[in-house]
């Protein structure tokens, strides 16, 4: 009992430090860098992760990338998400599929204490000054709920200009 006390309060602490990591981006040409929790009992379908897009201050080209925190109990390989991007100020909608390599753990992590980051690239899309939005991130696997993953991830900023 207290070993498992003691791995729970673990991971509570690294999951609240990542989260504070994230949301103390100080970059101007990063959007959007943090990431949401999921039950790892299993990730519904239902369960879409909703993250707000920030007022663009410079108009450019953006690209995004969506992180995957898994353990040893996600079943597969790889996980299909779906990436709607709504924008306002001019209206634009960005609906993109990406299939995310996971990274495979080790025999020594088969316990599911173990947290994996997998990382997968978004397509570039333009962004114009003044835009605001959401993004919601979703899985679409066949299976309704797949256990295993932690956390969800987005990150959306400027590519440099050449």
């Amino acid at each position: 009992m207290k070993k498992t006390l003691n791995i729970l309060t673990g991971f509570c602490a690294l999951l609240a430090s990542l989260v504070g990591a994230g949301s103390c981006c100080n970059e101007p040409s990063t959007l959007v860098y943090e990431y949401r929790p999921v039950s790892f009992d299993g990730w519904n379908k239902t369960d879409t992760l909703l993250f707000s897009l920030p007022e663009v201050t410079q108009a450019g080209v953006y690209q995004g990338k969506v992180g995957v925190r898994t353990n040893a109990c996600y079943p597969y390989q790889k996980i299909w998400i779906g990436v709607c991007q709504t924008l306002h100020q001019p209206d634009t909608v960005f609906l993109d599929t990406v299939c995310c390599e996971i990274v495979p753990c080790s025999d020594l992590d088969k316990n599911g204490i173990g947290l994996f980051l997998s990382e997968c690239p978004l397509p570039e899309h333009t962004y114009q000054a003044g835009q605001t939005g959401t993004v919601k991130v979703f899985h679409i696997l066949r299976r309704e709920e797949v256990p295993g993953v932690g956390q969800v991830g987005l990150q959306i900023q400027a590519v440099p200009a050449p």
